[in-house]
């Protein structure tokens, strides 16, 4: 598990070891049962399984073709199934998870944020927690510094030919034009990337949850993101700039010199 996919993950792949370890730490008597939604390849439920081996209990859905890979290479450790969030939420008991995760795939579901929402607290058992990771993105519209670090690296690493056109994500070529304003080059970047804008996804997090339940992290480096689907190649070169851009991103972040265009919201479910 060393490719760019997997450097891509580990940060919040940290931060979902931290809450896990913490939150059930004294909880050795059974696996903890994890749900991702939005799965993709499962290579997050993978990182997860080879972390915490029969300690978790890993289901991963997504109703994309990607996760067909997932299903070939799945184990005794991890389920897959493709499938829709609510269509596989009517097959499963309520109660059935102890953590419900979605990883940047809440803006993607079909119904509004707080039906999607309210039916994943309906899957957790009491004091579960749910978490979301998703793109502030907004915060950046306008902010021609963010804009103009992201796009300096993105044609460095072309004109070095460590990103290739080739690899580049096909609604994103046209964003690899540099005579295009930056927040030009940006809002191709963004167009198409969302059902539903973050601030609906914060909203009905709360409103499922409430504020007194949520903690939200802003202001997380997340750029890290786009970095594949901008042509960066996976190979050793690739690997190595993947991981030097993440380290600059958080310093720029730390610093104030960018914005973090992150979020995350963790969520426990007081419900008996």
């Amino acid at each position: 598990m060393d490719g760019i996919t997997y450097r891509v993950k580990e940060p919040f792949l940290s931060f979902i070891k931290n809450l896990i370890d913490s939150k059930f730490a004294n909880d050795t008597t059974k696996p903890i049962r994890i749900l991702d939604v939005g799965c993709g390849d499962g290579s997050f439920c993978r990182l997860l399984d080879a972390h915490y081996h029969d300690r978790v209990k890993l289901t991963g859905i997504d109703p994309g073709d990607d996760i067909a890979m997932a299903i070939e290479q799945s184990n005794k450790g991890i389920e897959f199934i493709k499938d829709t969030f609510m269509d596989y939420a009517d097959k499963v008991q309520e109660g059935s998870f102890d953590m419900v995760i979605f990883t940047k795939s809440l803006h993607h579901c079909p119904d509004e944020p707080k039906i999607t929402v309210a039916r994943a607290r309906q899957l957790l058992a009491p004091n579960g927690l749910f978490v979301a990771e998703e793109l502030w993105t907004h915060i950046i519209d306008d902010d021609e510094h963010s804009h103009r670090w992201l796009f300096d690296r993105v044609d460095l690493l072309h004109a070095t030919g460590t990103m290739i056109k080739e690899n580049v994500r096909k609604d994103f070529v046209p964003a690899l034009n540099t005579q295009l304003p930056l927040e030009e080059r940006w809002r191709i970047i963004l167009s198409g990337c969302r059902e539903h804008t973050s601030a609906a996804c914060k909203q009905g997090i709360l409103d499922v949850f409430g504020h007194e339940n949520t903690r939200i992290t802003e202001n997380v480096a997340q750029l890290r993101e786009f970095w594949t689907a901008l042509g960066l190649k996976d190979d050793d070169s690739g690997k190595a700039a993947m991981t030097e851009l993440i380290q600059q991103e958080a310093r720029a972040v730390s610093s104030n010199e960018i914005k973090g265009i992150g979020i995350l919201f963790v969520c426990v479910n007081n419900k008996q």
